[in-house]
């Protein structure tokens, strides 16, 4: 039993370890990871090494792979390039898998001393993700290190060591093992640096790791895939392309390794890695150069998405539950965050159009906004309803809230359909393009406000304090770049550049709107400050009579 323990505790470690090093980098570097991705459609090389460069720093496939779903699933990328994406992470966690095998686990005290103590006397988002991300690895290292120490105890138990061979002797109970200790952890990562230290310690055999490898394989492609299945049809034909061809590489590695049993085996490299280096390599290779064919393959077994969108029909409102008012508010809570990633999702589609993306995607974007609109009448109704009934100080301030969410939500929303898609019909009629500096200025901004909505989305979730005033200062953030890409705007204009002249309107139009986007979404920092008992300090500007002061626009109160 306390083998067993002790083996848990170690692989929680690895766990956490490796789930430090995703927030970490997203933390530090999330919307450039995420424009590896959106920036190489269209190519084919590109969105491979994008995808193998962000598993890498991720140290996870499947987080990778989701990114790319996601992606596709708003049509900000094809499928075809989501898939490709997604067979590079494979490939690049198997290359993450090597580097962190290797003997450096004396580096483990340093990198979390490191880590713990850089993170911890660090208040900016970017050098508290990089401290992060590096503890994150000297706890992987540290749980690698204790597993191979516990197993090689395990081993010489010879009760333990007759139990697992018997279970992992079999080579479809190893696969089997493989694909469930996978969905378990949600990381193959983790699986196979297990399997490594198991093999090391001598708990189990050269079969048996490679068997655990296989399902490893299988069980990185079934995470994507489970997690996508209610998505859309771009998102789930990219992912069940990417299982069936794992499927189809595992399998002909388990009969490799059958006929076969002996492979040469690279000094400093374990064997189960290097075959599970191989096999990613084989897949990527294969799925490189037929990914067209693959994804014809594959469709007929792919439904196609159901009329109508499920999100935009109210699912949590229960009005059974009017007279509990911490249930009620508790639902309400959960529909506005629906509203919010239909809100998220109607930004990022207005990107994609205003990058060339089919015109059919401006269509959708109104079935969003029609869909957003019925939402916040159901949210408004139902809260009003609870509002009814006797309230405490606490419950009356979470209710005004849920009506101030989801009333910037649905300002948002206006935003998107009544102003960006109305610039990207111009920019489509005058079949004109931005320049490329005043492209690469909007992509950040854009870039921005969609990290921003993530922080919104998290801040009213938890109304932590810290969230809540990282999102305020980010106005000010945003405020700036604004401020610096208006300045390199008109120096631009006045050099008489012909890209900046014809989309000169185009530009300062597309760059107020953003703005007026990103003072919704700090909005939602002011409730929570104001409970905390902060009270943000606003500037108010003086302004000609009748327009709207800067305040009252940066705090969401009024939409002009």
């Amino acid at each position: 039993m306390t083998f067993v323990l002790q083996i848990l505790g170690a692989v929680a470690l690895m766990l956490w370890g490796l789930r430090m090093v995703r927030n970490g980098v997203m933390a530090a570097y999330g919307p450039s990871i995420k424009s590896l991705a959106r920036d190489s459609e269209k190519k084919r090389l590109a969105p491979f090494f994008s995808g193998l460069i962000a598993a890498v720093a991720l140290q996870s496939s499947t987080a990778t792979a989701m990114i790319a779903a996601s992606f596709a699933s708003k049509k900000t990328i094809g499928t075809l390039t989501a898939f490709v994406i997604i067979l590079g992470a494979d490939l690049g966690t198997a290359v993450a898998a090597i580097i962190a095998s290797q003997k450096i686990a004396a580096l483990s005290p340093t990198l979390i001393a490191v880590g713990v103590f850089g993170y911890l006397n660090s208040e900016a988002t970017k050098p508290r993700g990089i401290f992060r991300a590096i503890g994150g690895v000297g706890f992987v290292l540290l749980a690698l290190t204790l597993i191979k120490s516990t197993t090689l105890d395990l081993a010489s138990s010879d009760g333990a060591s007759t139990i697992i061979a018997a279970v992992l002797g079999l080579p479809f109970m190893a696969v089997v093992a493989g694909v469930v200790l996978t969905y378990l952890a949600h990381s193959s990562l983790a699986v196979v640096l297990l399997t490594v230290s198991s093999l090391a310690g001598g708990l189990i055999d050269v079969d048996a790791a490679v068997y655990l490898v296989v399902g490893a394989n299988i069980g990185s492609g079934l995470l994507p895939f489970i997690a996508n299945l209610q998505a859309r049809r771009e998102a789930r034909l990219a992912v069940t392309a990417n299982l069936a061809l794992r499927c189809l590489g595992a399998g002909g590695l388990y009969y490799a390794w059958k006929l076969i049993p002996i492979f040469p085996e690279i000094a400093l490299v374990p064997l189960p890695l290097q075959l599970h280096l191989i096999l990613n390599i084989v897949v990527a290779l294969i799925g490189m150069a037929t990914a067209p064919l693959v994804l014809r393959l594959v469709s007929p077994l792919v439904a196609n998405d159901q009329d109508g969108d499920n999100r935009i029909q109210t699912r949590f409102l229960d009005n059974q539950v009017i007279k509990e008012p911490t249930k009620a508010l508790a639902l309400a809570k959960r529909e506005a965050l629906a509203m919010a990633e239909i809100a998220q999702e109607m930004v990022e589609r207005s990107r994609a159009v205003l990058e060339g993306a089919p015109s059919e995607t401006d269509k959708e974007v109104s079935t969003l906004e029609d869909g957003l609109d019925r939402l916040f009448d159901s949210i408004k109704l139902y809260v009003a309803r609870v509002l009814q009934q006797p309230l405490s100080e606490e419950q009356t301030r979470q209710a005004m809230d849920v009506l101030s969410f989801t009333a910037n939500m649905e300002h948002v929303g206006d935003i998107v359909d009544g102003n960006l898609m109305s610039l990207a019909a111009r920019k489509r009629a005058l079949n004109t393009q931005f320049s490329e500096v005043g492209n690469s200025e909007i992509s950040t901004l854009f870039d921005s406000i969609l990290e921003n909505f993530g922080l919104a989305v998290n801040t009213f979730l938890t109304e932590d304090r810290d969230l809540a005033r990282q999102l305020f200062n980010s106005k000010t953030d945003i405020r700036e770049l604004q401020q610096k890409f208006m300045a390199s705007h008109m120096e631009r204009l006045g050099s008489g550049a012909s890209e900046t002249v014809r989309t000169s309107s185009l530009h300062i139009d597309l760059i107020r709107d953003l703005k007026r986007i990103n003072s919704h979404l700090t909005a939602v920092a002011y409730s929570v400050l104001r409970a905390s008992g902060e009270v943000p300090k606003t500037k108010w500007k003086k302004a000609p009579a009748g327009t709207v002061r800067q305040n009252e626009v940066e705090t969401g109160r009024v939409v002009s």
